[in-house]
């Protein structure tokens, strides 16, 4: 969670203040926990571009387009 989480804050350049709060046990069984994106599939398909990390794309994302403000240059 950190890694999506804290470049949230930092596009926002925001202090990071994360509070955690238990899974409620009745639906821990039907939550996945941890996922990881293999790119070897991509690779093997053809794709050569640029993978850009997780953090980059988040802080992107906010201060590009969800910052009252910031719009799509056509």
């Amino acid at each position: 969670w950190k890694a999506l989480v804290t470049p949230v804050f930092d596009a926002l350049n925001l202090p990071v203040d994360i509070e955690f709060i238990d899974m409620p046990v009745d639906i821990r069984s039907r939550y996945q926990y941890h996922t990881e994106a293999d790119p070897r599939r991509l690779r093997a398909a053809g794709f050569r571009g640029i993978l850009t990390p997780l953090g980059d794309a988040v802080r992107e994302y906010v201060r590009d387009y969800l910052v009252p403000g910031a719009h799509l240059i056509p």
